[in-house]
C-alpha cells in the first residue's frame, strides 16, 4: 500500500482521470466530484496563502482512495470547501482502512488535528472511522439533512405522506405568486445571470436576511464553472421580466437534485413558490428525489415535510489539551442548543 500527500496544483490535475473514474463508479454527491473540489481550491481556498493543499492518495494495486483535503491556517486537516459542502466523504473503489491512513497522517503531517465534518452514516469514511479506538477522538452529531421522494403526478398531491395542511401551504405559495413567470435555466440554452444574482445578494444582505460575507465573488465563480459543466441548474422566478428569485440547484442525476443556495427579494413565500414550481415541473413526468441539504429549518419542516437524517463530525486531536478543550466546548454547545430550543 502506498499513501502520499498531493500538495501542488500540478499533482491535483494529474489525479483527474483516476478521480473521475472513482466518482463515476460510485454513488457520491457532486461535492466529491473533481470539478467541485478543483474549482473550490482554485477560486476560494488558494486565495489564502496559509491554506495548504493536502490531497491524500492511497494506492494498493488496483485499489484507490482519494481524500480531498487541505490544511488551514490553524493547522487543521479538513475537507476542501467543507463550509459550503452538505456532504463530505473520501472516494474509493474498496472498503478503506482508515487506521493505516491515520498513521500516515500522524507521522508525516504537521497538523493540530483532523476534522471531518458533515459525514453521513452511510459514507464509506464514517463507516471506517466511527468505531476506531483512536486516542483523543471525538464523534458527535452536528446537524441533519433531509430529502423528499415524489412519484409522477401533480405536486403536492403526489406526496403520499402529506397531510391537508401541508398541501394547503404549497398551494397557497403557488397561488400567491401565480402571476410570476417560472423558468429553469440550463447552461445549454441560458447564460449565467451573474448581474441578477449579485443584485439579489445585495438585497438579502441589506435586509439582513444574509450576513455580509454571503456568497463571495469567488464563490460565484465556482458556481458559474459548475453551471458551465452542467452540474447546476437554476430555478427562476420573474416579475415583469425581472428575476426576483434564483435557486441554485445541484444536478446529481437526471431525476435527483440538491437545493443548495437561495436568492430572493423580500416577498412573502417567494422562495417556497420557487422550490414548489421546480418540484411541480419535474415531477409531472419523472419520479424525483429532492435533497434539501443541511439543517432542520422551519421552512423545510413546515412546507415540505421531508425525511431527516443525521450528519456527524469526527475530530482527532494530536494533543491532550486540545482534546479536553474540544470536549468542554461540545458540552457547552449542546447545553446552549438545549436552552435555545426550550426558549424558542
Amino acid at each position: 500500500m502506498k499513501i502520499e500527500c498531493i500538495n501542488d496544483i500540478k499533482g491535483f490535475i494529474k489525479l483527474k482521470d483516476d478521480w473521475k473514474m472513482l466518482y463515476k463508479n460510485n454513488n457520491y454527491s457532486i461535492f466529491q466530484s473533481f470539478e467541485f473540489n478543483y474549482y473550490s481550491w482554485e477560486y476560494i481556498l488558494s486565495q489564502d496563502y496559509k491554506n495548504k493543499l493536502c490531497i491524500i492518495l492511497v494506492t494498493d494495486n488496483n485499489k484507490k482512495c482519494i481524500f480531498p483535503l487541505y490544511i488551514n491556517r490553524k493547522k487543521e486537516l479538513k475537507f476542501i470547501n467543507y463550509e459550503h459542502i452538505d456532504f463530505c466523504d473520501s472516494i474509493a473503489n474498496y472498503s478503506i482502512n482508515f487506521l493505516e491512513i491515520y498513521k500516515f497522517i500522524r507521522n508525516n503531517l504537521k497538523i493540530s488535528k483532523i476534522s471531518f465534518t458533515n459525514l453521513c452514516e452511510s459514507s464509506c469514511l464514517f463507516e471506517s472511522i466511527k468505531n476506531l479506538d483512536l486516542k483523543y477522538k471525538t464523534k458527535r452529531k452536528i446537524s441533519e439533512y433531509s430529502y423528499l421522494n415524489t412519484t409522477i403526478g401533480e405536486f403536492p398531491y403526489n406526496i403520499k405522506h402529506y397531510k391537508s395542511h401541508e398541501k394547503h401551504r404549497i398551494r397557497k405559495a403557488l397561488k400567491y405568486h401565480k402571476n410570476k413567470e417560472f423558468d429553469i435555466y440550463y447552461s445549454s440554452k441560458d447564460s449565467f445571470p451573474i448581474n441578477e444574482i449579485n443584485e439579489l445578494k445585495r438585497i438579502m444582505i441589506d435586509l439582513s436576511i444574509r450576513k455580509k460575507n454571503f456568497l463571495s465573488s469567488n464563490m460565484i465563480k465556482l458556481i458559474n464553472e459548475l453551471y458551465k459543466k452542467d452540474a447546476i441548474v437554476l430555478s427562476i422566478l420573474k416579475e415583469n421580466d425581472k428575476i426576483v428569485a434564483v435557486n441554485i440547484i445541484l444536478k446529481l442525476l437526471e431525476n435527483k437534485f440538491l437545493f443548495w443556495i437561495d436568492l430572493y427579494s423580500n416577498q412573502k413565500m417567494l422562495n417556497i413558490a420557487n422550490y414548489s414550481n421546480f418540484i411541480k415541473r419535474y415531477s409531472e413526468k419523472n419520479n424525483l428525489e429532492i435533497n434539501f441539504g443541511r439543517g432542520r429549518y422551519f421552512y423545510k419542516t413546515s412546507n415540505f415535510a421531508p425525511i431527516f437524517k443525521d450528519l456527524f463530525q469526527v475530530d482527532i486531536h494530536f494533543n491532550y489539551f486540545n482534546y479536553i478543550k474540544s470536549i468542554i466546548s461540545n458540552i457547552l454547545l449542546e447545553k446552549i442548543k438545549l436552552i435555545h430550543k426550550k426558549l424558542f
